[in-house]
């Protein structure tokens, strides 16, 4: 990116949206494109979403083997990132099919209406995001912090290690997001909208 866009970069070292991230993020869209005409084609019925499972598992251990080679690196969107997120997201769908494709389960309610208001849940990421990282507050410790901080400082780092902790804390922040697009669709619900 600093050979063929120099200057052009988002800082001096390179650009997170730069050529190759843009082309392997293509590569994740074309990837959820395919899995979603599969699904108008064949439904989620047992089988096709199990065939939906296998290729997520075979795809993210693809992806986990490339990143040996090549890092599985977010922020750059590589390649070996791309395999294992589009692998895993593909096979968590697959077993969702499977577990409640067909049924009535009211537990499912939050995960059907998060993939049916996505770019809701999306939104609210990006409002979370903003106030967590932006607004300051002091830490338990006395530290300067951001909201972010604050909340694991408090929620989680008492009794969770630090990666539990981090996952905890993106498991919590995933949750408000499916909240919120849960709300969204009783809202759409209670008014006849779409």
């Amino acid at each position: 990116d600093r050979t063929l866009f120099a200057g052009h970069t988002s800082d001096p070292l390179g650009d997170q949206e730069g050529l190759l991230s843009t082309l392997a993020a293509l590569a994740t869209a074309l990837l959820g494109l395919h899995a979603g005409r599969r699904i108008v084609q064949d439904g989620l019925e047992t089988r096709a979403a199990a065939r939906l499972g296998a290729l997520g598992l075979a795809l993210a251990a693809l992806g986990a083997v490339w990143g040996r080679f090549f890092p599985i690196n977010k922020h750059l969107w590589t390649s070996s990132y791309a395999l294992l997120s589009g692998g895993l997201s593909l096979a968590g769908l697959g077993a969702l099919a499977l577990t409640i494709e067909g049924r009535t389960a009211r537990w499912a309610a939050p995960f059907e209406a998060l993939g049916r208001h996505a770019l809701t849940a999306y939104i609210l990421s990006g409002l979370l995001y903003g106030i967590q990282e932006f607004v300051a507050v002091r830490l338990p410790d006395g530290a300067a912090g951001n909201v972010k901080l604050w909340v694991v400082a408090r929620l989680f780092d008492p009794w969770l290690s630090a990666r539990a902790a981090s996952l905890a804390y993106a498991i919590a922040c995933t949750a408000l997001c499916a909240a919120g697009a849960a709300l969204y669709e009783a809202r759409l619900t209670r008014s006849g909208g779409p």
